[in-house]
C-alpha cells in the first residue's frame, strides 16, 4: 500500500490550545504542572496523516484511535494502533505517527 501524506486540515478536525500566558501562570502551581494539558485536538478523519517529531516535544502525547488504524514507530520501536486502543509518546521521544 502506499502513503500519501496530508499535513493538516482534515474535515471535521477541531483544535484547543491553552493560552500559553496561562499556562505559564499555572505551572506555579506544583498540583497541576505535572498534570496540565496544553493541547487537545478531534481529528475523525485523518488517513494519510503523518507526523514526525525527530526530538520529541517536551510534552506527552496521548492519541487515541476511535476507527480505523495506523501505526507509531518511538524510538526505533513499531507500534500498531487500531480501533479503541491508545497511544502514549513519552516527552523528549523521537516518534513518527502516520494513519
Amino acid at each position: 500500500m502506499r502513503w500519501r501524506h496530508r499535513a493538516e486540515g482534515f474535515a471535521g478536525q477541531r483544535l484547543v490550545v491553552v493560552p500559553r500566558p496561562i499556562l505559564t501562570t499555572v505551572m506555579h502551581y506544583p498540583l497541576l504542572k505535572a498534570l496540565l494539558p496544553t493541547d487537545a485536538g478531534f481529528y475523525p478523519k485523518a488517513k494519510g496523516h503523518k507526523a514526525v517529531r525527530e526530538h520529541g516535544c517536551p510534552e506527552a502525547i496521548f492519541i487515541y484511535c476511535s476507527e480505523g488504524k495506523g501505526w507509531c514507530e518511538i524510538a526505533g520501536q513499531m507500534h500498531e494502533v487500531d480501533q479503541n486502543q491508545l497511544l502514549v509518546i513519552p516527552p523528549l521521544h523521537a516518534a513518527c505517527v502516520r494513519r
